[in-house]
């Protein structure tokens, strides 16, 4: 497998905090002291490998997808056959479950910073906003948005809030 590097290690109070980078992309991690520095940083970077792949897998992909639309009349809207939803379904689902713990929620929210997927305009899917992490365009931002692929145009969930409930999902599978 690919091989990704240590930018940066630096001694905390409560362990370390490292900063991996792989294809110029990076992944910020924190171990805790009496945890195993090298099996954690090892862990987390085959994770960041596998997370840059399946993101070039997936740009590779939204643009065949894309090419698709623009040749088909049949489906004017974009969606390219896939369902589109308006995030009622799944915003319920994780409000029934409940806060998700700290370390899982950091964790999801990593993933989410490291993640460099785009939509179709070619905009990067991660984006802060007013101080906020959003999965790419706030839903009720735009109108023309709320009723979306979100595999392709992001779920528009605030992040900081998603990553904290155990039932909620990226909607590219990475969590």
């Amino acid at each position: 497998m690919a091989a990704w590097k240590i930018k940066e290690n630096r001694a905390l109070e409560s362990g370390c905090a490292v900063t991996l980078e792989y294809e110029g992309r990076e992944l910020a991690v924190h171990v805790a002291a009496g945890r195993n520095l090298d099996s954690v940083v090892d862990e987390y970077g085959q994770r960041l490998v596998t997370i840059v792949e399946d993101t070039k897998k997936e740009e590779n992909h939204q643009v065949e997808v894309v090419a698709d639309v623009s040749a088909s009349e049949s489906k004017p809207c974009g969606c390219a056959g896939k369902s589109k939803t308006l995030g009622l379904l799944s915003l319920g689902k994780a409000l029934l479950g409940g806060r998700a713990s700290p370390e899982v929620a950091a964790r999801r929210l990593a993933i989410c910073r490291a993640c460099q997927a785009t939509d179709p305009t070619g905009s990067r899917l991660y984006r802060m906003i007013a101080g906020k992490a959003y999965c790419g365009v706030p839903r009720l931002s735009e109108l023309g948005k709320v009723y979306r692929d979100e595999k392709l145009w992001g779920c528009g969930c605030e992040l900081g809030w998603k990553s904290s409930m155990v039932e909620s999902e990226c909607p590219r599978s990475r969590w």
